[in-house]
Parts: structure tokens; C-alpha cells; sequence
């Protein structure tokens, strides 16, 4: 019998806590997951989705019908046997499989508000409210029921009979504007069903309920900012995950807005990721405009060369006028044209938005093919054109939306030039052609030589034939071709997929550039269980860390694919290595840490090189979008890490020694006239307070791994990267540094 989690979405004022709610499930449930998404999913949705293995079903919006009436609507949509619901304002404490059990045993199952009942004042004013809507024997035998319910978590297998009703009785109270219809439409037929009640633990109020046994708590209301000990435990999650998932954007929740203004935490506009999760549609036609429909989106066989136009659009209807002067201008002899368009979503433009679409729909039949996109949210210019190349197929050509040329402009005097400069772009804005908000930028070339470097656009070309894409830009292009670079902020999601931190200087105010320092290679290990973490934390790294420019190393054992690890990392300079270590038997802390010594050794051909637990995420520090990782002063010792407190036995069964005696008795095997650095018999189960390092994020010199490799042979003392390391370079007194990374903003988890 199938079974799974369902949440239940419309619009965006939920997302934040659905997305912590999701987050918290998943530290206590690994089965299925669904969200049922009304309209098009929000890019935040889309993320966490993929970030947590969800899927998403997204079926039409339903016009005028109230949200809590759709939310029993979806239920007619469940393709699970057994489902347990759960409100996106819920964060889930404990284990909830017995709330599954009781759903197989008795196939519905409500859960208790808080001791509350059904003659209590405001219960049975919310029953009486329902008179005239369904017969006086059903107002009395909810009243009589006794035990108030709340339909924030409650479980229910697929057809049970009580759906077909509940789905016709709550539009019914609905459209009396009848407080939460769905809930005390439940509570009307709750005794005309069997089922199980289960207690007020799967289902605890933020404000009446307590942390005693709490399973499931309810932040109705808008109560997770609250001052109540539930509210508080949410924020305390939420901060926990607010750098992991980008939650900076409250979306419309008010109450996270305010509170996000009291604590000063500074606002941004939510960037997408990208996810792709698993979306299924319940019906055909898209949620959103799409011109023209789906079954052109991929174009037709045919003879002639096909090319991209690109348009990146904001709603300001130009977009008409500039693509029928494109069209007028462009020669196709015998090429076809395929139409790439983007329109964002810009607050202050909003008025126009219903111009500009009724604009794109008369232009688009006059190409031969279009795929178009409509934002929800604002993005900028540069990842919309991100987005344009992301579903390009050929040879491409920008022309933006307010863009007209003059009598002067001729496309075959562009191609002469691209064909003489024999380039992979160029930019050019001819006398002719009004100049517009996409002036020249570094940026948008940047991010073009990037996407036309790493997707293949033409199809069917010879090896080594330049890929020409014809860009406008450069003023009076006759005889010069000079791309002035200028800045323009595309986003931090496109800069990190780039490889270009950029970073500001506060004193002047400019912007400054870091460089790949060529004597670092970075170095990760993965395996099934750290597989999550890492494909979360590496998005993170790709953002904040300039690490898709480096030399990447990441080994791996036989439970994680080089596709999947190339999927999350596909950098240029990745080595991807299965790494097997026989002498560590069944312990998979010993076979992966020994990595970060024999592997590394071997492999890294850099002087300097970096550990990087895949556990360990970059926070944002002091406001700043890019984060310094490296400072010149690290390369005058050979080993930079945490700075750390203790030594204690962890991941080492069956040893009876405390570690550090047991690696003085190594020394001492190898070195007869070594010091002991520690005290004999310290207790094997106790921590020892000492000044060492901790090796989550960790430059070391190559020379000292190799040292380290060549002394340990075999096998490592102890199962310890950072303890090991740090030992033998504290007995050859090489230069050690104790860093506090976690100033940095680095910090496992």
C-alpha cells in the first residue's frame, strides 16, 4: 500500500514555512512526499522540491474559489493509498509513522485542538454559523460531538467516501464566507464517519499547546513569529535553515517581513536555483501563458538553417514594435527563426504587463517557432538571459525588446564583420538602433561566453567550427569592435555559475574581481549518506566561494555515480575518483577521512590544497553576498584550520586507548627518541582539553600530506584526518595556524 506526505499550495505567502516544514519532515521521514501546487510552482517551491526529493502536482487555479475549499479539492487528486496532510504552517518534531498506521487501520483519521470542544463558545458559534447550509440533525450531532478538531494534519486513505461530501459541503459554506469552511465542514460529517481522533501531540497550537511530546506543531494564524515556546522553536529552525535554503525573501508573509524588519535581517528577492523535481500536471494546458502552445515548443524537422532569437522582455510594450523591426530587417534566406523570449516581472512596470503579453502574442505567430516564459517574480536582466540560452538549440541572436534600427542597419554587414573577426560573439549597437536599459555590460557578456561555452547550441557541426552568436552592442560598430566593460549586478545565482566572485570595496564603493589563486586545489569526498548535504551545501560553494574555478577533486565509493557528482559540480577542472581502502573493513569514517590523506597525496598537483567536508555550508557574513576564503598570510604555514579545543575517540571501535597516546606510541615506534606530547593513560572515553585544529574547512601544504602519507604506510594511527595531521606537524614543528573559520561564515551541519 502506497503512502505519502501531502502538502497543499497556492500562491506564495506559505512558502517560507512550507519550506521549513519540509525541511523539519524530512529529519523524521524518508517516504514520499507530494505538494499539490495550484498555478505555475514559485521558484523557492521548485528548489526546496528538489533539494528534498518532493514532488510536485500542480493542477489549474480555480478562479474564484477560496483557498481552504481548494485544499479539500485536492483530494479527489491523490495518487497515494494512504495520505497524511500536513498545513505548510506545521514543523514536524518527532516520528509521525503512527499517524500512517492509524490511516491504514481506520482509513480517516482527525486530529485534537487542544482539549478544545464543540459546545465551547467559539466552536459552536463557528457550528451554529452552518444552519441553512446543511440539516438541524447535523448541527446536532456536531455539537454533540464533544472534541474540537483541526484539519491542519490529518490523515485519509484515496476514495474514502467521506471526500465526495466534504469536497460539496465546503464550497457550500464558502461562499457564505463562512470562517475556515474546511475545517468545520469536517467537524459537521466528522460523526456521520468512522474514524480515529487522534491526541492533541500530532497536532499542537503554537500558542495553547506546549513542547511536552509534541509531534506536530501548528503555527495557525500566523503565530510562527509569536512569542510562544512552539514560535520560538520554529524561528530557531527557520534561522538554522534560512542560509541553506535562501529563505531572505518573506514572499508576502507579513508576519515573517515584520519580524525579519525587527530583527534587522536585510530582505532579498528570492533567486531560483533551478530545481527540477519530479512536476506532474493534472491538466494539460500550463497554469501560466505560454505562446504559442506546447506542441510548438520543440521545433519541426525541416530543411534550412534554424536560428534563436533572443529576447529578454520587462513590461514596458516595445516588445511589439521591436520585434516587427527585427523581422523587417532580418534577411532569412532560407534560415528559420526560432523565437527565445523571457518576460520578468517588474513591480513598477506591473500596469503594462497585460500589454505587453497582448504584444507577444501578435508577434509570435510571425516567427516559425517560440518558446516563451513568464516570470512571477523579478530576476534582472542577466538571468532571464540565462534562462533564454539555458533553451536555446542553435546558433543564437539577442535583439531586446525596445531595440529598433534604423534605415542604415543591415544584418549582412553584422555577418560580414562576425565572420572577418572569426569570434564566438559579437557585440555591436549600431548608429541606427535606440540605445535602451541593456547597454553594454560585462556582465551579459560574461554570462553569454559562459552559456556558449558550456551548453552545445548548433547541432550537426563539424569539430572545432565556432559557434557564432550575434549580439547587439558597441557603439558604431563600422571599424570597431571595442566591448567596453561595464558592471551590472545579473544576480548572484548567475555570477556563481560563472565562477566570478564579485566582491566590493566599502571604502571606495567599486567593485573588484577575485582571482583564481593557482596554488589551491580543492578537495571533497561523498558517499550515499552525505550525498543530500553535499549536492545542498556544493550550490552554496558554486555561489558564495569561486569554487567552480578552481581545480576540483572529489572521491567517492561505489554508492555515488560520477553522473550524479558531475550533475551538482559540472566544473571543467573535476577529478572524479572511486576511492576503495580494504584496510579500513566495515568503517566507512576511517575509508573516507584515509582519502583525505593516501588520495590527496597522490592526486593534488597544486602546492596548497583545501579539505571540504561536504557537510560544511558557507554562511552569509555582515551582509555581503561573496565571502573570503583564502588570505595571503595562510601560505606561510602548512597547516590552516579550525581552531579547536579537544581530542576525543570517535568512529574507532574497540579501541582501549585515548588516541593521542596512541599516536605518541606511534611516534615513538618510528622516532625511538621523540618527546611524548601527552601524559600516558589519559582515559580513552574522555575528551582532553588541548590547542589543535579542526579540518572541516582546511588549506594544507601538499608537501605535508605527502610526508604524512609516506610516515602513516598502510593505515592511519587513528581514524582522523585533522588529528593525525595536526600531530606529526606539531612533532616536525611545521607552521600551524588555528583559524576561526566559523568567522568566515564556514560551518558543518
Amino acid at each position: 500500500m502506497s503512502k505519502a506526505v501531502v502538502y497543499f499550495n497556492s500562491g506564495t505567502k506559505c512558502l517560507v514555512r512550507m519550506a521549513v516544514s519540509i525541511a523539519s519532515l524530512r529529519d523524521h521521514y524518508s517516504g514520499d512526499v507530494v505538494v499539490y501546487n495550484e498555478g505555475e510552482p514559485h521558484p523557492l517551491l521548485m528548489d526546496v522540491c528538489e533539494s528534498y526529493s518532493v514532488k510536485i502536482v500542480t493542477f489549474p487555479e480555480r478562479g474564484q474559489e477560496k483557498t481552504l475549499v481548494t485544499k479539500v479539492a485536492i483530494l479527489e487528486y491523490l495518487q497515494h493509498d494512504t495520505v497524511v496532510f500536513l498545513d505548510a504552517d506545521t514543523l514536524v518534531m518527532q516520528d509521525i509513522s503512527q499517524l500512517f498506521e492509524w490511516t491504514e487501520t481506520h482509513g480517516l483519521v482527525f486530529t485534537n485542538f487542544e482539549d478544545w470542544f464543540t459546545r465551547g463558545k467559539t466552536i459552536q458559534g463557528r457550528i451554529e454559523g452552518w444552519r441553512g447550509i446543511v440539516s438541524p440533525p447535523y448541527i446536532e450531532q456536531a455539537l454533540n460531538y464533544g472534541t474540537a478538531i483541526n484539519t491542519g494534519v490529518f490523515g485519509i486513505q484515496k476514495g474514502h467516501e467521506i471526500i465526495k461530501v466534504w469536497t460539496e459541503l465546503a464550497p457550500l459554506g464558502a461562499a457564505k464566507n463562512l470562517f475556515i469552511p474546511d475545517e468545520i465542514s469536517a467537524q459537521i460529517l466528522a460523526p456521520s464517519f468512522k474514524h480515529y481522533l487522534a491526541p492533541k501531540e500530532y497536532n499542537r497550537s503554537a500558542r495553547y499547546g506546549s513542547l511536552d511530546g509534541c509531534v506536530v506543531a501548528h503555527f495557525h494564524g500566523r503565530k510562527h513569529t509569536g512569542k510562544w515556546a512552539l514560535s520560538k522553536k520554529w524561528r530557531s529552525y527557520y534561522w538554522e535553515k534560512q542560509e541553506l535554503l535562501y529563505l531572505s525573501d518573506p514572499l508576502g508573509d507579513k508576519a515573517l517581513s515584520d519580524h525579519m524588519r525587527k530583527v534587522r535581517l536585510p530582505v532579498s528577492p528570492y533567486i531560483s536555483k533551478g530545481g527540477q523535481p519530479e512536476v506532474e500536471q493534472v491538466q494539460e494546458e500550463p497554469a501560466i501563458p505560454i505562446y504559442p502552445p506546447p506542441s510548438r515548443r520543440n521545433p519541426p524537422k525541416s530543411e534550412g538553417v534554424w536560428l534563436d532569437v533572443v529576447t529578454t522582455i520587462v513590461p514596458r510594450a516595445t516588445v511589439g514594435e521591436a520585434m516587427r523591426n527585427f523581422l523587417s530587417k532580418f534577411d532569412k534566406q532560407g534560415c528559420k527563426l526560432r523565437w527565445v523570449a523571457h518576460l520578468d516581472y517588474v513591480p513598477a512596470m506591473e500596469s503594462q504587463i497585460e500589454e505587453t503579453l497582448s504584444q507577444i502574442k501578435e508577434v509570435t505567430p510571425l516567427f516559425d517557432d517560440a518558446v516563451f516564459h513568464q516570470r512571477t517574480e523579478n530576476v534582472g536582466h542577466g538571468l532571464s538571459l540565462k534562462w533564454c540560452f539555458e533553451q536555446t538549440k542553435h546558433d543564437a541572436i539577442i535583439w531586446e525588446d525596445d531595440k529598433v534600427a534604423g534605415k542604415g542597419f543591415k544584418f549582412a554587414d553584422l555577418r560580414c564583420i562576425a565572420e572577418a573577426q572569426k569570434a564566438d560573439h559579437i557585440s555591436f549597437l549600431d548608429r541606427g538602433v535606440r540605445a535602451g536599459s541593456t547597454s553594454p555590460s560585462w556582465w551579459s557578456t560574461k554570462l553569454i561566453k559562459f552559456q556558449l561555452d558550456n551548453w552545445p547550441i548548433s547541432r550537426g557541426v563539424e569539430e572545432g567550427d565556432s559557434e557564432l552568436a550575434l549580439i547587439r552592442n558597441s557603439r558604431g560598430f563600422r571599424g570597431r569592435l571595442h566591448i567596453p566593460l561595464r558592471v551590472q549586478d545579473i544576480g548572484i545565482k548567475a555570477q556563481g555559475d560563472l565562477g566570478v566572485v564579485r566582491q566590493k570595496d566599502k571604502s571606495g564603493g567599486k567593485y573588484y574581481y577575485t582571482e583564481v589563486d593557482e596554488r589551491v586545489t580543492f578537495v571533497t569526498a561523498v558517499d550515499r549518506k552525505y550525498m543530500k548535504k553535499f549536492k545542498m551545501n556544493a550550490a552554496n560553494w558554486k555561489q558564495r566561494m569561486n569554487i567552480m574555478s578552481y581545480p576540483l577533486i572529489v572521491f567517492r565509493d561505489d554508492s555515488v555515480t560520477d553522473e550524479q557528482i558531475r550533475t551538482i559540480l559540472p566544473a571543467k577542472d573535476l577529478q572524479i575518483f572511486e576511492w576503495e581502502f580494504p584496510p579500513a573493513g566495515d568503517n566507512q569514517r576511517e575509508k573516507m577521512l584515509s582519502g583525505f590523506v593516501f588520495l590527496a597525496a597522490e592526486k593534488v598537483k597544486t602546492p596548497y590544497w583545501v579539505k571540504l567536508d561536504a557537510d560544511v555550508h558557507l554562511l552569509q557574513r555582515n551582509n555581503d553576498r561573496y565571502c573570503k576564503v583564502f588570505f595571503d598570510e595562510w601560505f606561510d604555514y602548512d597547516l590552516v584550520g579550525h581552531k579547536w579545543g579537544y581530542t576525543k575517540v570517535k568512529g574507532d571501535p574497540g579501541q582501549t586507548q585515548h588516541w593521542l597516546n596512541v599516536l605518541d606510541d606511534w611516534w615513538l615506534d618510528k622516532f625511538p627518541g621523540a618527546t611524548r606530547l601527552f601524559p600516558e593513560g589519559l582515559p580513552p572515553n574522555e575528551r582532553y582539553g588541548h590547542k589543535r585544529i579542526a579540518s572541516y574547512y582546511c588549506l594544507q601544504s601538499t608537501e605535508l600530506t605527502k610526508v604524512v602519507s609516506k610516515l602513516c604506510g598502510d593505515r592511519l594511527p587513528v581514524p582522523s584526518h585533522d588529528t593525525v595531521m595536526w600531530y606529526v606537524a606539531t612533532q616536525l614543528e611545521k607552521p600551524v595556524l588555528r583559524y576561526q573559520m566559523k568567522r568566515l561564515g564556514f560551518s558543518p551541519r
